[in-house]
């Protein structure tokens, strides 16, 4: 900016020399013309020779210092485009250096950032690697555990009396048994004594692997029982498993011990006599008998401690020809479905086992009613507890 007035003085101070100079330049020439006869030569004047010649020295003098100024005038006027040139790359070099300092600067954070994100990327590919491992552990003992409770179920399913034992002594009859998870706390159990054919229908306290052991267990005491006594009473066998749960799995009447259990339904079919004996901790036994239900209730007492425990009773039945009669556990009346996800309810149970009662559906077709009306109340709930249903034609 400073360089630019400084110039424009200048060019004002040597316009104003010029015009002084021009304006002598012309009187002397006026002077010259006037006392000039038309040809290169001076004639007659009112001026010397002398004086003359010194007004031609003068015009050529002020001619070269016009000269001189038009020439210094160039050289400012190219010199201020060479400044302008020079303070335009100046600037241009300047912004450019601005930039490159921002590039630079960008490069900066883009490799802080890239460097950011790979750090991050190890480490999720370190923490992918460490859930890898942890996920094919897991799968191994997922696929361990699976392994030996298929293997427990074989057990439990060896243990439990076989269809083949039961079809010597039953002529028409099915059983419904859904565990929960693989292996049941639900189980059935029948043997053929002097009196008759003993059925056993339990529902142990919980389910899975802690159920099954329990069922494991009342099996044991059932043969235990029975081995060496033929004409045992439901009542007895009661009894005495209930002594025997109490001793094996420690329980008192300390209120701190543990409260695991059995309901059970246990009767004694004599074909002879046409009479059946119940007897019943907690669950019951229903009779289907033209078209009406006939419920025999059971003592409200589990096979195993009890704060306020009873006396097991049992009952004498007559029965008829086609009678019904049917044992089971909690498992499917508790289960959770419906439009509302609410409780079968025993009520809906026995309706409906009444229904295909009257319809004189064989015992197997039964069994296949019983699946399809549980599948179909249960939907996409989970099961709720492991189901056992036996039906017997007599």
């Amino acid at each position: 900016m400073e360089i630019t007035v400084g110039i424009l003085g200048f060019l004002l101070v040597v316009a104003v020399l010029i015009i002084v100079f021009l304006g002598d330049f012309r009187q002397a020439g006026q002077l010259y013309i006037s006392n000039n006869n038309g040809n290169n030569g001076v004639s007659e004047s009112n001026y010397s020779e002398e004086e003359q010649a010194k007004f031609k020295k003068e015009i050529k003098r002020q001619k070269l210092i016009i000269d001189e100024l038009k020439r210094r005038a160039e050289e400012e006027r190219k010199n201020h485009k060479i400044v302008s040139k020079q303070q335009n790359t100046s600037a241009e070099m300047i912004d450019l250096a601005r930039q490159k300092q921002i590039i630079e600067q960008e490069k900066v954070l883009f490799q802080e950032k890239n460097k950011k994100l790979w750090d991050q990327s190890i480490a999720i590919h370190k923490e992918k690697d460490r859930i890898d491992i942890l996920r094919k552990n897991i799968e191994t003992k997922h696929n361990e555990i699976v392994d030996s409770i298929n293997y427990a179920k074989r057990i439990q399913t060896a243990l439990v009396t076989t269809k083949e034992y039961i079809d010597e002594y039953l002529d028409d009859y099915c059983v419904f048994w859904k565990p929960r998870n693989v292996v049941s706390g639900d189980f059935y159990w029948a043997k053929q004594i002097d009196t008759g054919l003993l059925v056993v229908v339990s529902d142990c306290t919980g389910h899975g692997v802690p159920g099954a052991f329990m069922s494991l267990l009342g099996i044991s005491f059932l043969n235990e029982i029975t081995a060496h006594n033929l004409t045992i009473e439901p009542v007895e066998i009661l009894e005495q498993l209930r002594v025997k749960v109490k001793y094996s799995l420690k329980q008192n009447d300390n209120m701190y011990t543990n409260k695991d259990g059995m309901d059970m339904a246990c009767i004694l079919i004599n074909k002879d006599t046409k009479t059946i004996k119940f007897a019943g901790a907690n669950n019951p036994m229903w009779m289907f008998r033209d078209n009406e239900i006939i419920d025999f209730s059971a003592v409200k007492n589990p096979v195993g401690i009890f704060r306020k425990e009873k006396n097991f009773a049992q009952e004498l039945i007559n029965y008829r020809e086609d009678d019904i009669i049917y044992l089971f556990s909690d498992g499917y009346a508790d289960q959770f479905g419906g439009e509302k996800d609410t409780k079968y309810k025993r009520v809906n149970f026995k309706n409906f086992l009444l229904n295909i009662s009257q319809q004189k559906l064989k015992m197997n077709s039964v069994a296949d009613s019983l699946e399809h009306n549980f599948n179909a109340w249960k939907g996409d709930s989970s099961q709720t507890d492991d189901v056992i249903v036996m039906g017997i034609r007599l």
